[in-house]
C-alpha cells in the first residue's frame, strides 16, 4: 500500500509540473526592450467599440482639450467621434463619404476632414458637428498633416487617385477656411510629410519611386530628393527630430500588399545631408509614426497591428525598447503626449480560412495604451 501511495505521488508530481509548463507555454508573451526586464512601453488600458462601422480605420484627428478622438471610418463614409472620458462614442458624423484624415483646430473649434470621394476638404463645426463648408480641391484628397505653429493643413491630392503622374499638395489656411495654394511633387502617390519647427523645410515621402523629398514651403516647390535604396523600399511614414536633424522613415517593404506584411524597417537620415544614419528591423505594413522629444522615443504602427518603439540613445544610435502585438487590423495610431495615450485604431474584419472569408466577424475597435515612462 505504501509503495503504490508513492507511485501515486509520483505521477501526481509530473502532472502537475508538465501542467505548469503547458500554462507557461500557453502565456501570452510580454513585449520588453531587447535583453532587460523592463515593462513595455505601452501599457493596455481599454478597448472602445465602433460597433457597425465597417471597412478601413484611417488617420484619427484629437481635441486634447475637450477630450474627443475623431476616427474616420473610409468606406463606412463616417467620422466616428469617442468621447475618451467615458470611453463611449458620442457621435457618428455622415457628412463625408470616404474620409482620410481628420485634423482639429483648437482655435475655431472646428474639424476638417479630406474628403477622396468628391475631391474637398469638409470643414465641420465641432459643436454642433454639422457641416461649415465644402474646400473644392482636385480629385482624390488623402493623407495630411497639420502645421500648427502656421495653422496650415497639407493635403495630398491629384496622383494615383486622379489617374495623374503628380501630386499637388493642397495647402488650406484652417485659420479662414480658404484654399490658399499647391506644392508640385513629381510623383503619383505622397503619403506622409513633416515639417521642421523653424524655417520653410518640409518633408514629404514618394512610396512609388522609393524617395524622400525636401519642400521649400515659402517657395512652394521641391528642393531636392534622397533615394531611400536600397535600406528602405516604399517609405510610407515619417517623423522629425529636428534639435539632432534626424528624419525617421518607416519602410514596408512591399509593392503591394501581402498576407503578411513582415518584415518592415526603419531607416533614420541626417537631415543635413540626405544619408543614412541607421536602419532597424520594425514590424512590417508601416502606416504611421511620431516621435517625442520629450521621451526621446520613436513609435512605428504597421498592418500587422505591431507597435515598435525605440529610444534615441544619440543621433546616430538607437535602441529597440518594445515591440507591442495589438490587434492584428490596427494599422492606424495616434501618439498623444499631453494626455499621456496612445490610440490604435484597429478594422473591422472577418476571418480568413485558406484564402476565403469566413466565420466570425471582429468589430473595430480602438485600443487605449497608456505611455509608460
Amino acid at each position: 500500500m505504501k509503495k503504490l501511495c508513492a507511485m501515486l505521488e509520483i505521477v501526481f508530481a509530473a502532472l502537475t509540473v508538465s501542467a505548469m509548463l503547458c500554462t507557461a507555454q500557453l502565456a501570452p508573451p510580454v513585449a520588453v526592450a531587447r535583453g532587460q526586464t523592463a515593462p513595455a512601453p505601452l501599457k493596455p488600458l481599454q478597448n472602445i467599440p465602433l460597433l457597425g462601422v465597417d471597412g478601413a480605420l484611417d488617420h484619427m484627428g484629437i481635441d486634447v482639450q475637450g477630450q474627443r478622438l475623431f476616427v474616420p471610418a473610409e468606406q463606412h463614409g463616417t467620422v466616428e467621434v469617442l468621447d475618451l472620458r467615458t470611453g463611449k462614442r458620442i457621435r457618428t458624423i455622415s457628412a463625408v463619404r470616404w474620409p482620410s484624415t481628420v485634423v482639429y483646430h483648437p482655435q475655431s473649434n472646428q474639424i476638417f476632414v479630406s474628403d477622396r470621394a468628391d475631391g474637398t476638404c469638409k470643414v465641420l463645426s465641432g459643436e454642433t458637428y454639422e457641416l461649415v463648408k465644402s474646400i473644392k480641391l482636385i480629385v482624390g484628397p488623402d493623407n495630411a498633416a497639420y502645421d500648427a505653429p502656421s495653422h496650415y493643413l497639407y493635403i495630398a491630392t491629384g496622383g494615383r487617385h486622379a489617374g495623374m503622374p503628380y501630386t499637388l499638395v493642397a495647402i488650406v489656411d484652417t485659420a479662414t477656411s480658404e484654399h490658399v495654394g499647391d506644392i508640385k511633387v513629381d510623383g503619383p502617390n505622397v503619403q506622409a510629410m513633416a515639417f521642421e519647427p523653424v524655417g520653410p523645410k518640409m518633408y514629404a515621402d514618394l512610396p512609388d519611386s522609393n524617395k524622400v523629398v525636401v519642400i521649400d514651403r515659402q517657395k512652394r516647390n521641391v528642393v531636392t530628393a534622397w533615394t531611400t535604396t536600397p535600406e528602405c523600399q516604399r517609405p510610407y511614414t515619417l517623423a522629425l527630430d529636428s534639435a539632432h536633424h534626424r528624419l525617421f522613415v518607416g519602410c514596408r517593404m512591399y509593392a503591394t500588399q501581402a498576407e503578411w506584411w513582415q518584415p518592415g524597417k526603419m531607416v533614420v537620415l541626417d537631415t543635413d545631408s540626405g544619408r543614412t544614419v541607421a536602419t532597424l528591423d520594425a514590424g512590417g505594413g508601416a502606416d504611421e509614426m511620431f516621435f517625442d522629444p520629450a521621451s526621446q522615443r520613436i513609435y512605428l504602427q504597421g498592418y500587422e497591428g505591431i507597435a515598435d518603439v525605440w529610444r534615441e540613445v544619440d543621433p546616430d544610435h538607437y535602441e529597440s525598447i518594445g515591440r507591442i502585438q495589438g490587434g492584428v487590423h490596427g494599422k492606424t495610431s495616434l501618439l498623444v503626449p499631453k494626455l499621456g495615450r496612445y490610440y490604435v485604431a484597429v478594422s473591422q474584419h472577418q476571418d480568413v480560412v485558406r484564402g476565403i472569408q469566413g466565420g466570425k466577424i471582429e468589430e473595430g475597435y480602438i485600443q487605449v495604451y497608456e505611455v509608460e515612462p
